[in-house]
């Protein structure tokens, strides 16, 4: 029988603890689908910028977004060993919410300096956003659009997130450019 070789690496549980950790450590007001969308923001912008993740996680699409393959073990660790707290809340609206608080600090020893790079602007970016803001924003990227549910999310998608359609006036413009039509020209030409 054939041995087959993933071209994936295999997810770090450890990565996926820390991330989880730091997040929980600096989002205000998280819960379970706000940290998930926070991890997909990270982890694919590290894939756009750096040619990898920062969890070494595969995604799928979920009814609320994008979501780590492995992320159920990760947290239950962090539960299981007192690292991360979760708390039944009620919301003012009366709907049920689980609150998460770390417990344990995330260290600068945890990710290299490019990645917490990454870390620290998607939170000063989405940070401050509801989770229901970031699943409408997850929804809206191309990742989500091209896959269907409880499919996994090709990591080349991640050059295409903030992938979006040109308005009438963009096009407009374009084909008034003699340069953009000259570039198109020459490069439809058959040699």
């Amino acid at each position: 029988m054939p041995i087959i070789v993933s071209a994936q690496p295999a997810a770090s549980l450890e990565r996926l603890q820390h991330l989880i950790l730091c997040i929980a450590e600096n989002a205000p007001d998280i819960g379970i689908t706000k940290l998930e969308k926070l991890m997909y923001l990270c982890d694919f912008a590290a894939i756009e910028k750096l040619g990898k993740s920062i969890t070494e996680d595969r995604y799928r699409n979920f009814q609320w977004g994008p979501v780590p393959k492995h992320f159920i073990p990760a947290y239950e660790n962090l539960l299981a060993n007192g690292k991360l707290r979760k708390e039944q809340i009620t919301l003012r609206s009366g709907k049920p919410f689980v609150k998460l608080t770390a417990i344990a600090n995330c260290s600068e020893d945890d990710f290299a300096k490019e990645e917490w790079d990454i870390i620290r602007g998607v939170l000063r970016e989405y940070g401050h956003k509801s989770a229901a803001e970031l699943v409408r924003l997850t929804h809206e990227e191309l990742t989500w659009k091209l896959t269907e549910r409880n499919e996994e999310i090709p990591e080349f998608l991640a050059h295409y997130r903030d992938y979006k359609k040109p308005s009438k006036e963009e096009i407009d413009r374009l084909v008034q450019d003699p340069d953009y039509l000259a570039s198109v020209a020459s490069q439809m030409a058959v040699s």
